[in-house]
């Protein structure tokens, strides 16, 4: 999941500080290193927001997480599902890992282990104790994945690496359970999206092309006759700046910042404003978020 502790989690298995893989990445990275004496090869995945459904999610987000098994061939031993414990795992939480997850396989929760971060805030109950006290959520999740699950500690320091020996042994047990076997990566199906996003790529270097030769002609020709009338829309998360954004474009207080936009039913009800700019005609109309 997005903001889960993915990242931090990797550097503390590998006992370094320096790798960050950044908000909203959207392609996998491998890291390696020696741990305990083993060598450990990690996937760090994109992320999905904790309340998207997969639909939600973009396409090429779910390309690279299902394209992230292809890292680390034949097929990894074990998913670590990262999940932190700031906020009661909902239901809504749950569908969006069972959706994002099962892109990969339905079988991925024999080869999964849950990983619960943030353990400074379980206060006075521990991890056990959360899931008995009448979280189903949490305890279908450990459940689901055959009761496999560590509470990991990422601000503690790289040479205490006990938890990590207690992960790497938990990990043991899970590749013996399934008889040594890795996850077994369909790939028929990384083909097919290999090939998607080889297209997708090859379409973008054309439109980049016609983009370019536009902008030479332009230089030849000279400048663009600008239209006289101009029509944008402003899409956004509720309180990205839409409203903020809208009174900048048009100089003037059209919008009002930090109320929802209600959700419209025709055209005629949405906030509709208009301006001249440099004899031209500026619609902006600001839309209901998602």
């Amino acid at each position: 999941m997005f903001r889960s502790g993915k990242t931090a989690t990797i550097n503390t298995v590998l006992g370094v500080g320096a790798y960050h893989q950044g908000e909203g990445a959207t392609h996998s990275v491998k890291r390696e290193g020696v741990v305990v004496g083993r060598k450990v090869t990690l996937i760090d995945t994109p992320g999905w927001w904790r309340f998207f459904s997969a639909t939600q999610t973009t396409e090429y987000i779910k390309r690279e997480l299902v394209l992230s098994t292809s890292l680390c061939p034949p097929g990894p031993h074990a998913f670590l599902l990262v999940v932190n414990l700031d906020n009661q795992f909902t239901e809504n939480e749950q569908s969006s890992a069972v959706e994002h997850c099962e892109l990969l396989g339905a079988n991925i929760w024999e080869h999964t282990i849950v990983l619960f971060t943030k353990e400074d805030l379980l206060t006075d109950k521990t991890i056990e104790e959360r899931i008995r006290n009448k979280d189903e959520t949490l305890e279908w999740l450990v459940r689901t994945c055959g009761y496999r699950y560590q509470v990991f500690d990422n601000k503690t320091k790289c040479d205490d690496q006990s938890q990590v020996k207690t992960l790497l042994d938990k990990i043991d047990e899970l590749i013996a359970s399934n008889h040594h076997r890795p996850f077994e990566v369909d790939h028929i199906k990384l083909k097919h999206i290999e090939e998607a996003k080889k297209a997708d790529k090859e379409q973008g270097l054309i439109y980049k092309q016609r983009v370019t030769q536009q902008r030479r002609k332009i230089k030849t020709h000279g400048e663009m006759i600008p239209l006289p009338e101009i029509r944008m829309l402003l899409v956004g998360f509720v309180i990205s700046g839409k409203s903020y954004a809208g009174n900048i474009i048009l100089n003037g207080d059209h919008f009002t910042p930090g109320k929802v936009t209600e959700k419209a039913e025709s055209r005629q009800r949405q906030s509709v404003w208009q301006k001249s700019h440099s004899g031209r005609h500026t619609w902006v109309v600001e839309v209901p978020p998602d």
